[in-house]
């Protein structure tokens, strides 16, 4: 029995590890269940993985709770922690490099259609595309729409950001749209009367507003001095808000 109880401790005990060095919490709750595998366990033992298992049980479930998921003509469609899946198709989160959204709305036969987007691009070349059209039932369509975006605001954005500002920190730049971003600040081409220049912005002096689905960026100095890029069709065009915010 004693023997036992020492195996149990050492499978709680790498439980406990795999979540506090890795952070992965359904990986420690898989490991902890091993524990009901045991015959024996000492009531210390049994108290410590009870209130364990809690712990991981509540973490878990707030890791969830942004997830969002479709099924869309027999095939799942799902934003979590560890990615985005589609079918088969599987794009770990840190391996996103890009993403774009928006609905555009026009018109069949006099009725409004809603036409919904999600494109997400990975560092190895794939690509999952989550995009479909509503005629009825808006409101039920809008949430689904609003649950995939705040899914990758939660699981998929930061993971971008973090490549970009390691790039920009060694000295690189992005091109994001016509827009080229550096550590600095914005480059981008204004027209003046018959001619176009090069309009350069520091992060200090950028501004920026979401009109009509495009992130509009100006300068504060002179705001007639701007550029529009669109959300559902310029790739990570809405990180350039989240740039701002770290290096200005």
């Amino acid at each position: 029995w004693e023997q036992q109880d020492r195996a149990v401790g050492s499978v709680r005990g790498i439980a406990v590890d795999v979540y506090n060095t890795h952070g992965d919490s359904e990986l420690s709750q898989s490991i902890l269940k091993l524990t009901n595998l045991f015959l024996f366990k000492s009531k210390q033992h049994n108290e410590l993985i009870a209130n364990d298992a809690k712990t991981i049980g509540d973490i878990v479930k707030e890791e969830k709770k942004h997830e969002a998921s479709l099924v869309s003509s027999g095939v799942s469609w799902r934003i979590a922690k560890d990615g985005v899946h589609q079918g088969d198709t599987f794009i770990r989160a840190e391996a996103v490099k890009s993403v774009r959204w928006g609905t555009i709305v026009d018109e069949v036969l006099g009725i409004p259609r809603h036409n919904y987007l999600f494109v997400f691009k990975g560092t190895k070349g794939e690509e999952i595309t989550f995009t479909w059209k509503a005629q009825k039932d808006i409101k039920k369509h809008d949430k689904f729409n609003e649950s995939f975006t705040e899914a990758t605001f939660h699981y998929i954005i930061q993971s971008i950001l973090e490549k970009q500002i390691e790039r920009l920190g060694s000295g690189q730049t992005l091109q994001i749209g016509k827009c080229v971003v550096s550590s600095s600040g914005v480059e981008f081409d204004f027209k003046s009367f018959f001619i176009t220049k090069r309009h350069s912005v520091p992060w200090k002096s950028v501004e920026i507003a979401i009109e009509n689905g495009e992130l509009i960026v100006f300068d504060r100095r002179e705001p007639k001095r701007r550029f529009g890029l669109s959300l559902r069709e310029v790739d990570n065009a809405i990180t350039i808000q989240f740039l701002k915010g770290n290096f200005e």
